[in-house]
Order: C-alpha cells, then structure tokens, then sequence
C-alpha cells in the first residue's frame, strides 16, 4: 500500500498539471475545423468536412475517459465503500509501480497525435 505522503505527492503534481487534456482538444478542434472549411470552401473539396465528427470524436472520449479516470482515482466520493476504496487505492498504486502504466498515463494524458 502506498505511503499517505505518495497521495498527497500525486496529487499535488496532478494538480500541477491541470485539467485533464480538455483545452488540448479544443486546438485540435480549431486546427481541424479551419482546415475542413479551408479545403471546403476554397477547394471545393469536403473530405475533411465529412470526416470532421469521426475525427473529432476519437479524440473527445479518450479525454473524457481519462478525466473520469482521474476525478475517480483522485477524489473520495461519499458513496464509496470499502471495497471502491480499495479499488481506488490499487489503481493509484499501479502506475506508482510500473513504468508501463506510467507510459500509458503519459500517452492519455498528452492526446492522440496528429490525423494528417
């Protein structure tokens, strides 16, 4: 089990960090909306109009699953029991202990790349 001082450290450098990678989405979205209207309107071509939502949406639920990932993981919700708190704990404690996990988190955390 992981130190009380580990959490309050995780914490604080989550916090650090900011919001989960919202703001990340909303220049993807202007980047991706500008070029679809660009070639839309000035090309007459609207392959990247038509494929603006799908486009969009792969983005948008990985995001939202990690910020639902992270509000569980880094807040305590009156209707836990015990065995939620111990779920929670264990999934604090694995990206603590693998380097796997914390590459994962990383790659979350920073977004998809770039949709040429």
């Amino acid at each position: 089990m992981v130190a009380a001082s580990h959490w309050a450290s995780f914490q604080r450098y989550w916090s650090l960090l900011g919001p989960p990678p919202r703001p990340h989405l909303a220049v993807w979205d202007v980047f991706y909306l500008q070029r679809a209207l660009v070639h839309a309107y000035k090309r007459n071509d609207d392959r990247y109009l038509a494929g603006y939502s799908d486009m969009a949406l792969r983005r948008v639920w990985p995001a939202e699953r990690l910020s639902w990932w992270l509000t569980n993981l880094l807040h305590r919700f009156p209707s836990q029991d015990g065995f939620d708190r111990r779920i929670r704990q264990d999934e604090f404690d694995h990206p603590c202990a693998s380097e796997a996990a914390q590459a994962v988190l990383a790659e979350q955390y920073a977004g998809l790349p770039f949709e040429g």
